[in-house]
């Protein structure tokens, strides 16, 4: 038992002289974090601006929910007109979609183009 205390003792002495004491000081916080931040290197800055990004695209996409969520002048518009309204408007758009494409000239090649 003894010879195990002893090993351990010597074990505790070789690690004192191996690490010395650090010299406390004024300046010992901001070099070591000097010491810190030199190591830190290119994957961290880019951790950070990945995460600030991130969180600018999850902001973004919130407001633009929010926007198209509201409701506009022409929606309301659109709901407060009638069947009866919408088609004494006379708004076409299965006729006007085909006009440019066929017309009837009796006069020219027959009839139809």
């Amino acid at each position: 038992m003894d010879s195990d205390e002893q090993q351990l003792d010597r074990l505790f002495e070789a690690y004192r002289e191996a690490t010395p004491d650090p010299e406390v000081s004024a300046a010992f916080m901001p070099e070591l974090w000097n010491k810190i931040d030199s190591k830190r290197g290119y994957v961290v800055m880019v951790k950070r601006w990945t995460r600030a990004l991130a969180t600018a695209a999850v902001a973004a996409c919130i407001a633009m929910t929010v926007y198209m969520a509201a409701p506009g002048e022409s929606e309301a518009a659109d709901y407060a007109t009638t069947y009866v309204e919408s088609l004494d408007q006379n708004e076409d758009f299965e006729v006007s979609a085909y006009a440019e494409f066929v017309s009837f000239d009796p006069a020219e090649n027959g009839g139809i183009r």
